[in-house]
């Protein structure tokens, strides 16, 4: 699921900024798990959790409808989403049953970067090679900073409840606003700042909530 995970993210950035894309992807998360535990686990939702998932929904209303042309994007964004809920879940129970957790998280990044690695070989072939040239630097610190951070978030799984770890990356997507602002010198409008709080404040009501 980690590997669908990444292939269709790439996907929406490809077609939507990352300041909308990303809170599309993460801000689904807490939706997807709360309305599953509801129907499937039979959960309950208190008032309080349900209007955190109203607010979380206008959010993504939000930021969904103004990018509608994009539709393949969008539900690239959406797709991520759901298999965030999935891999969450997956890595969780993978990394407790593990004898040693750090094992688990080692050969979960070495497997993981060779059939990435595959994948980018097929899909882009020779051009891999120049992009290695000019993108080579960029693409090393990025790979650790995702082993960093999500090897805390496995440790982190190891030793808490999946929910209150899936909930605190949430805030992951205020950060994303100031990267897509400061970094990639998108254009965050008022808009679109209210539609990343209001998944942001939502996501944490709705952790603390349930």
């Amino acid at each position: 699921t980690h590997i669908i995970y990444q292939l269709v993210l790439i996907k929406a950035y490809e077609g939507l900024d990352f300041s909308v894309a990303y809170p599309l992807a993460r801000g689904t998360v807490p939706v997807v798990t709360a309305v599953l535990g509801i129907l499937v686990l039979g959960d309950s939702l208190s008032l309080i959790g349900f209007l955190s998932i109203v607010m979380i929904s206008v959010g993504l209303l939000i930021l969904a409808w103004r990018n509608r042309p994009k539709f393949a994007a969008l539900l690239s964004a959406l797709a991520a989403g759901l298999l965030t809920s999935a891999y969450s879940l997956v890595d969780a129970y993978g990394v407790r049953v593990a004898e040693a957790p750090m094992v688990f998280i080692v050969w979960f990044f070495l497997l993981e970067g060779v059939v990435i690695m595959t994948v980018a070989l097929w899909r882009r072939g020779a051009a891999l090679s120049g992009l290695i040239r000019t993108e080579g630097r960029a693409g090393v610190v990025g790979a650790i900073l995702s082993v960093i951070g999500y090897g805390a978030v496995l440790l982190a799984f190891s030793i808490a409840p999946a929910g209150a770890v899936a909930a605190l990356r949430e805030t992951s997507v205020a950060f994303a606003g100031l990267y897509a602002f400061f970094v990639l010198k998108e254009q965050i409008q008022v808009r679109r700042i209210l539609a990343m709080s209001a998944i942001l404040v939502g996501a944490a009501v709705l952790s603390l909530a349930g």
